[in-house]
């Protein structure tokens, strides 16, 4: 047996003890792309889309889950709709399977660009990605609420987009206070946002960024999309 006698042990509280390593808060495990990292890396260069801002919508839209598909036959990663696939893969040389892991996710990027751009901010663009187009477009005009569901879902991924994930949820110019998602005008009511500052894609051909013309009331009639429903999130029972 050792005894210490007249030795004076130090005291070792909580902060004094050396700092390990500090588990990610749950957000930011979420916004991790494990076996889809490099799928997700490729697809945020080529679009110029923030990594997080994809996988938030990979774990809202399939909980990362490759084989998902939802009632209304969305697929994938990104629960990509056929239709939209096709066109999709017309456009950037995606390939001929839909369930591929990498072009899945490449559809769901260049579709997401798409819609931001279309629209002027990424809470729109999301509001369109989930509900569609036409439904975002009759939001815009004042003609129809947002389903409740749509605004759920973009709730969902702007809590995902948390500042401690290292994402401005809005498109904030450069030195200016990051606003809060709630303010959106998603959820105010509001007339639209302000326009978007995404650099360029790298891909051929891809339209620029979306300029004053894009972020009024309403969209452009050349920057009309097919009015169904293109992208769908997973009911419940299908996470």
């Amino acid at each position: 047996m050792l005894c210490l006698v007249g030795t004076a042990l130090p005291m070792v509280s909580a902060s004094s003890a050396p700092a390990g390593p500090v588990p990610p808060i749950p957000r930011q495990r979420e916004l991790q792309a494990g076996p889809f990292a490099p799928h997700v890396r490729e697809a945020a260069l080529r679009f110029s889309i923030p990594e997080a801002w994809l996988i938030a919508v990979m774990r809202t839209e399939s909980a990362g889950d490759p084989r998902a598909r939802s009632s209304a036959g969305a697929i994938g990663l990104m629960q990509v709709m056929p239709a939209t696939w096709r066109d999709l893969t017309a456009r950037h040389r995606l390939g001929d399977d839909p369930w591929d892991r990498r072009a899945n996710v490449l559809a769901g990027a260049a579709y997401l660009r798409d819609m931001i751009e279309r629209y002027g901010d990424l809470e729109t663009g999301l509001a369109a990605y989930n509900a569609g187009p036409a439904r975002a477009d009759a939001w815009r005009r004042g003609a129809r609420a947002l389903p409740a569901e749509t605004v759920h879902y973009v709730a969902k991924v702007m809590r995902l987009l948390g500042r401690d994930a290292g994402v401005t949820p809005t498109f904030a110019p450069a030195g200016a206070a990051p606003p809060d998602w709630r303010d959106s005008p998603l959820f105010t009511g509001g007339a639209g946002p302000g326009p978007a500052a995404l650099p360029p894609a790298t891909n051929a051909g891809s339209p620029s960024i979306a300029s004053a013309e894009m972020v009024g009331p309403a969209p452009p009639a050349t920057a009309a999309l097919p009015a169904e429903r293109l992208f769908v999130a997973l009911s419940p029972a299908g996470q």
